[in-house]
C-alpha cells in the first residue's frame, strides 16, 4: 500500500453534496453498510474487465480488519484508493493507494464505495447523521446506493480530478451493472433474513405465543 498526502483539492471534496438534492435517501444502521460496501467491493473484483474502487473509511484504524480483504481484491481491480483521517498508519498492501485527509475534510463524515468499470458501475454515497453520539453499532447513515451510470461517474470524476488520475471513459456496461446491482441487493436481503431468524432461535417464543411476522 502506498501512503500519501491528499491533493490539496481533496480537502474540500464532498461526494455527498452530489445528492443532496436525488430522491430516495435511505437511513441505515453500520451493520447494514458494511454489509452492503463489502458486497459491492466483492462483486467490483468478480468483473471481467476491473475497474477503479474508491473507498471512504473515515479513519484508518477501521481499515486494519479489512486489510487482508482488500489485498485480494486490488490484485482484481484497475486502481484501489482508500480515504481516511491517519490515526494509525495503514499496512503495507500492494496495489492499494492510502490518501491521508485532515479531520476537517468534508470526506472523514461520509462513508462512500464508488465503483466505475467497463462491466460494472455503483455508488454508495452516504454522510455519518449520528458521529460518536451513540455507541458505533447504533451509527446512522443517510445517503443513496444506485446505479445510476450518471451519478456514478459524476463521482469518479471528482474523485480522479481530485487525484490527478485519468477520468474514466468508456461506456457503461448497463447490462452487467443491472444484473450486479441485483445480487448485491438479494446477498443483502439475505443476510438480514438470516440475521432476524438467528436472533429468533436464540429467542424462542413461550409455547401458545403468537410469532411476530418477518416483516408488516
Amino acid at each position: 500500500m502506498t501512503a500519501v498526502s491528499p491533493p490539496a483539492a481533496l480537502g474540500q471534496l464532498s461526494l455527498f453534496e452530489l445528492i443532496t438534492d436525488y430522491p430516495g435517501h435511505f437511513l441505515r444502521v453500520k451493520r447494514t453498510m458494511i454489509d452492503l460496501s463489502h458486497a459491492i467491493e466483492e462483486a467490483a473484483a468478480r468483473t471481467a474487465q476491473p475497474g477503479w474502487l474508491f473507498a471512504g473509511f473515515q479513519r484508518f484504524s477501521l481499515f486494519r480488519s479489512e486489510a487482508q480483504r482488500y489485498a485480494r481484491l486490488a490484485a482484481a481491480l484497475r486502481g484501489c484508493y482508500i480515504f481516511g483521517v491517519p490515526d494509525v498508519a495503514p499496512p503495507e498492501l500492494p496495489g492499494i493507494t492510502a490518501l491521508a485527509l485532515p479531520q476537517e475534510s468534508p470526506l472523514c463524515r461520509e462513508w462512500f464505495v464508488v465503483v466505475d468499470g467497463p462491466d460494472f458501475a455503483t455508488a454508495l454515497l452516504s454522510a455519518d447523521v449520528t458521529g460518536d453520539a451513540l455507541p458505533d453499532p447504533m451509527r446512522r447513515f443517510m445517503g443513496i446506493w444506485s446505479a445510476d451510470p450518471t451519478l456514478v461517474r459524476a463521482a469518479s470524476t471528482r474523485l480522479c480530478a481530485a487525484l490527478d488520475l485519468p477520468t474514466p471513459d468508456w461506456q457503461p456496461n448497463l447490462g452487467g451493472t443491472l444484473a450486479g446491482y441485483e445480487a448485491i441487493s438479494n446477498y443483502v436481503l439475505a443476510l438480514s433474513e438470516e440475521r432476524w431468524l438467528t436472533r429468533r432461535r436464540r429467542h424462542q417464543p413461550a409455547a401458545g405465543a403468537v410469532d411476530e411476522p418477518l416483516c408488516t
